[in-house]
């Protein structure tokens, strides 16, 4: 990571080495929810170092990922399902928080 400052007369430049994944500031995901109810899903990451790249959530039911800090979703059968959210900062550090839903 590299940051500039400059203030007109002097400029500073500080690298640093970021091995840091971003953190999950807050999520609405619910615990329970019908079937074939679309529901949407929420997740808030920051990260101290680096700006940050994608959000990626897996259903867990066999559907592609979608991408995107807030998404929607339907599950099409009864179970429990174990859903997890990803995300990335710029230079590739990731996370990966799970959540458990049950579909009734």
């Amino acid at each position: 990571m590299e940051r500039n400052w400059d203030t007109g007369t002097e400029r500073l430049l500080a690298i640093a080495y970021d091995a840091t994944p971003p953190r999950l500031a807050s999520a609405t995901v619910p615990s329970e929810v019908p079937v074939g109810n679309t529901v949407q899903l929420r997740s808030r990451f920051v990260d101290a170092w680096s700006d940050l790249g994608a959000t990626t959530w897996d259903f867990g039911d066999g559907s592609p990922p979608v991408t995107g800090p807030t998404v929607t979703h339907a599950w099409a059968a009864r179970g429990s399902y174990d859903v997890e959210v990803t995300a990335a900062d710029v230079h590739g550090n990731a996370a990966t928080t799970p959540f458990t839903i049950v579909v009734h």
